[in-house]
């Protein structure tokens, strides 16, 4: 298992590394026209502060997500938030892009966050998958 796939979230511009639960391969995609997500009444709040930062920002997101591979659907919930990512241009200067991160908290199906040995009895394989 990959833990750096759940501890660091996902961009809704980049490729996921999400195991399908189906066919088991990598290839799980965001479908686009159903990522919706929101930012908290809170969040919207704390941009009256004169000291409002955009990483202050956060989200709640749901969407769906499709195997390139099987075609299976995955749904997902979960918060986000706007982090930046630094680094030099080319006149030596630090710049930095703001992004938008999502953290999934739920999948149904559910993901098989752990590879289990084939030769594992069922009825441990069934309790691990829940």
């Amino acid at each position: 298992m990959d833990r750096k796939v759940f501890k660091f979230g996902f961009r809704k511009d980049k490729d996921l590394r999400y195991k399908c639960p189906n066919c088991k391969t990598d290839i799980l995609k965001i479908d686009k026209d159903l990522f919706k997500f929101r930012e908290t009444k809170s969040s919207i709040k704390s941009h009256d502060n004169e000291d409002f930062d955009p990483d202050w920002i956060t989200y709640y997101y749901s969407c769906i997500f499709i195997c390139s591979n099987c075609s299976e659907i995955v749904s997902s919930t979960g918060y986000g938030h706007v982090a930046f990512d630094g680094y030099i241009d080319e006149d030596r200067e630090p710049q930095q892009n703001y992004y938008e991160y999502f953290i999934p908290k739920y999948f149904y199906p559910p993901l098989n966050i752990i590879d289990i040995p084939p030769k594992t009895p069922d009825s441990i394989k069934s309790e691990l998958i829940q």
